[in-house]
């Protein structure tokens, strides 16, 4: 298999996710920029309410891998253990 990484900038801040699968990076980076250009974009305004979730769930699976990541890094899972849980949220 061929893995990606995906790297996310956010308020000054950089989050890196390694060894995604390379088809599900594109489909993130494509869901992610369609996000985005719908909500800057004059033709397709979209709620507050809706924009919020967006950025809510993204910020929400970040979380996630971020604190699967701390676990695998103090050891706590092993990394067929923290692929397993990482392939878990990125389908959720």
């Amino acid at each position: 298999m061929i893995f990606g990484k995906i790297t996310i900038f956010a308020s000054g801040n950089r989050a890196e996710i390694d060894q995604v699968e390379k088809k599900r990076t594109r489909t993130f980076a494509e869901y992610a920029r369609s996000k985005i250009s719908a909500g800057s974009s004059i033709e397709q305004p979209q709620s507050t309410t809706q924009a919020n979730v967006a950025v809510d769930s993204a910020d929400i699976m970040i979380e996630k891998l971020e604190r699967l990541a701390t676990l695998k890094d103090k050891g706590i899972l092993t990394e067929d253990e923290f692929l397993a849980q990482k392939e878990k949220i990125l389908n959720s």
